[in-house]
């Protein structure tokens, strides 16, 4: 078995219900050990904002949902991408409203045309970054060498979100 670090994060209409359906259909080949608090994002950073905004108003996506996993599994790093982009299909449909992304397998390194690790947007998203330094506070990010606890402390006083819920009693599944 092998620990990872996962995000899911959940768009437009019912994000409690596709955050719920998503660690489901997760719990089906990863042995979910922690859930972090869920956080709401008003949302994105202002970079993000701009790019939206060519294609759809930024109030589109304001709200989403964010948490992040500590989890064990016995898949091979790529079969896991695989085995996430389904699920975001089965929960979204055409709309990609279900983002599910690895952060961290165990203390892999690599970088590829489909894969690199740890997570390469990682330290830059703070409704990534926050949840996920919430359960593994002290892991250290082998590139920049600096622990999660670390990266999320450059956003703890911007307004990007806010703390939502307690991620096992909102998402009891």
């Amino acid at each position: 078995m092998t620990d990872i670090l996962i995000s899911v994060e959940s768009y437009l209409g019912d994000r409690v219900g596709r955050l719920r359906q998503a660690l489901k259909d997760l719990s089906n080949k990863l042995e979910i050990k922690k859930i972090s608090s869920v956080y709401e994002l008003n949302g994105y950073m202002d970079v993000t904002k701009s790019v939206l905004r060519q294609s759809q108003s930024q109030d589109h996506w304001a709200g989403g949902l964010s948490l992040a996993l500590d989890a064990r599994v016995n898949l091979p790093p790529e079969e896991l991408l695989v085995f996430f982009q389904n699920i975001e299909k089965q929960t979204t449909g055409a709309t990609r409203c279900v983002d599910i992304d690895l952060l961290f397998y165990d203390d892999l390194v690599t970088l590829g045309p489909r894969l690199t690790l740890p997570h390469p947007e990682l330290h830059r998203r703070p409704q990534v970054v926050i949840p996920a330094s919430e359960i593994w506070p002290s892991q250290v990010h082998p590139i920049l060498n600096k622990t999660l606890s670390e990266l999320s402390m450059r956003f703890k006083n911007e307004k990007w979100g806010s703390y939502y819920l307690a991620g096992k009693s909102l998402l009891d599944f």
